[in-house]
């Protein structure tokens, strides 16, 4: 156990009871030990070169809307044409090994309406392996970029 609770006796010992097969390791100065870790990639952001993605990241992005596989409530009409929205995208798989420094994901994403001068893309995770919608149980928002952009003649 490491971080600022893993020194109390009182935790190791509720630990201890709900986990009887395993056995707690509690290293010396383990309540600095995220501390540590953390000045340490501060100092170098290369000390870790890379992890895997616990969960799958994606955006909401808008496609065509075809009636033999889009549901009727997720259909909207834009400058586009007709549109299905809340399309799940993956950025991200889980599982995924993500290297510091590489490129782990590329996608050209298009406005929808003429006037448009800025999207929004909101980014959704999730540990389900069949999600199509954003809307789906088991996704959650947790944050959106905006990006402006300006067209000259």
């Amino acid at each position: 156990m490491v971080g600022g609770y893993s020194e109390s006796t009182l935790l190791q010992d509720v630990i201890q009871k709900e986990f009887k097969k395993l056995k707690i390791i509690v290293p010396s100065d383990s309540g600095l030990a995220v501390l540590k870790g953390a000045v340490m990639f501060g100092h170098r952001p290369t000390f870790t070169i890379e992890r895997v993605s616990k969960f799958t990241y994606s955006i909401a992005v808008m496609r065509p809307f075809d009636e033999k596989i889009h549901p009727v409530d997720k259909r909207i009409e834009c400058d586009a044409g007709i549109i299905c929205k809340d399309l799940f995208s993956v950025l991200v798989h889980a599982g995924l090994r993500l290297v510091v420094g590489e490129i782990q994901c590329s996608k050209e994403i298009t406005p929808h309406d003429i006037n448009q001068s800025s999207m929004s893309f909101r980014i959704y995770t999730t540990e389900r392996t069949d999600v199509k919608f954003v809307s789906d149980v088991g996704c959650s928002n947790i944050g959106a970029i905006k990006s402006f952009y300006f067209f000259f003649p």
